[in-house]
């Protein structure tokens, strides 16, 4: 095993005592990779420099957290993903939930960012949900760990470039555009709740049908992972489906199983994990 650079201890042990944030959860490579941008920022040789620049500069660990934060995010990415959500996994939603007596459906966007993935969500179940009679109860969590990223979400505005992919259909009956911005619907953003929350903690959620966690697992070490899906199959319905990144595998059966190994969903396995 390569030996821990100096300082890194120290300065992973300073962001734990200090501000409580973990750096444990981050695999070693990745850790390295996001802590050289910050040092090339401030022209600092190494950890222990760097711990001086955090003790000097408030702002710097707002901009140590935003540069460890996996925050790309884009309206309907990958639209044939959707597509798969809304012909295959919603109707089976539908069909679990109405035989159990439930006209609701709750959905949890885990790692948000500026909230257009819980948008795209809400969306889809409206379209989907909203157009039976009577019309079901939808919800759409999201979370982030950064503040900053949840303040722009609740404002659902956004400049109008963003909203390119949105469908034209969906654009019409969602999306109030205002010159160069453009704005969710009010009754849109009634759908969504969004909430602070590190993924590296125990999630305050249950009973979820659907779970969007995309291109964020994979930066975490394995023990963390592990800890997370396990996590994720307790907050979900039984039948209870997740979707993760197009570079994101799952190996633990005993939690998940491939429903969709195109688009990387994954439905609960039955048991208690």
């Amino acid at each position: 095993m390569t030996p821990t650079p100096p300082g890194l201890e120290e300065l992973k042990r300073y962001l734990q005592e200090r501000h409580g944030f973990d750096l444990e959860h981050y695999s070693r490579s990745f850790l390295e990779r996001r802590l050289l941008l910050r040092l090339r920022h401030h022209n600092v040789a190494g950890y222990e420099e760097y711990l001086s620049v955090l003790l000097k500069d408030r702002r710097e660990y707002l901009d140590l957290i935003n540069t460890l934060s996996v925050n790309v995010t884009e309206f309907f990415r990958d639209a044939a993903l959707y597509q798969a959500v809304a012909e295959r996994v919603l109707p089976k939603i539908k069909e679990r939930n109405f035989r159990n007596g439930s006209r609701a459906v709750k959905a949890w966007s885990a790692g948000c960012a500026s909230g257009q993935e819980a948008y795209t969500l809400a969306m889809l179940l409206d379209d989907y949900f909203g157009a039976q009679a009577p019309a079901w109860a939808c919800e759409v969590h999201a979370s982030d760990i950064q503040e900053n990223f949840l303040a722009e979400a609740r404002t659902g505005k956004y400049p109008k470039g963003k909203a390119a992919q949105i469908p034209a259909s969906f654009r019409k009956r969602y999306v109030i555009e205002d010159g160069g911005h453009v704005s969710m619907a009010p009754r849109l953003k009634k759908l969504v709740n969004f909430f602070k929350h590190d993924l590296a903690s125990p999630p305050p959620l249950e009973s979820l049908d659907l779970l969007f966690c995309r291109n964020v697992m994979i930066y975490f070490n394995g023990e963390t992972k592990e800890k997370i899906l396990r996590w994720f199959h307790r907050c979900l319905n039984p039948d209870g489906f997740l979707v993760l990144g197009a570079c994101e595998i799952i190996l633990k059966a005993d939690l998940f199983q491939l429903a969709d190994s195109e688009h990387k969903i994954y439905h609960r396995a039955a048991h208690d994990a």
